[in-house]
């Protein structure tokens, strides 16, 4: 568990269900009102979607998640208290 205050990854992890999304979890709750691309990536996936609940970040491919692939979070992503 982190400080308070420390805002960091926690865990990545790529579902493969019915649904296929790699989720992100952050520590503290994730502002809403934000454009994460270019923030979260997939390789070799493009135009990727997102959806943010509280503390969770699921980003959406429109291909397949069929094979290995590398999950990147790049600095700038704000907490809900920016």
């Amino acid at each position: 568990m982190p400080a308070i205050g420390d805002f960091k990854v926690m865990d990545v992890k790529v579902v493969r269900e019915d649904e296929q999304y790699a989720l992100v979890h952050i520590s503290d709750p994730i502002s809403i009102g934000q454009s994460l691309d270019e923030l979260i990536v997939m390789s070799e996936q493009e135009a990727l979607s997102y959806t943010i609940l509280g503390s969770e970040e699921k980003a959406y491919a429109a291909n397949k998640l069929d094979r290995n692939l590398t999950v990147t979070v790049n600095e700038g992503i704000a907490n809900e208290w920016d």
